[in-house]
């Protein structure tokens, strides 16, 4: 993820709290911004969007993400879903055999 990116994550986390932002400096969301950038370079933009998304509209708390919110996000929207207790016992049966 780029910084132009980035800026539009923070954009929507923003418009999702605005209380929590309206206090910040300049220089405190620049930080923010390069944290959030440096945090996420290695991810797509349209992952970490989906995964600020999807802790938006699970939120109940009404704070907003941190670093470590979104990632863990990230892994469940990109973990390979996982067997069922049937499927495995399937799946083990057949390489048995």
């Amino acid at each position: 993820m780029n910084r132009n990116e980035t800026l539009k994550i923070m954009a929507v986390i923003k418009a999702a709290y605005p209380y929590y932002y309206n206090n910040q400096s300049e220089e405190d969301l620049k930080t923010v911004v390069s944290l959030w950038q440096g945090m996420f370079e290695e991810y797509e933009y349209r992952l970490v969007s989906g995964a600020v998304r999807a802790f938006i509209a699970s939120d109940t708390k009404g704070f907003p993400p941190s670093v470590g919110m979104v990632l863990d996000k990230l892994r469940l929207l990109t973990a390979p879903p996982e067997l069922s207790e049937m499927e495995a016992w399937n799946q083990l049966s057949r390489a048995v055999k």
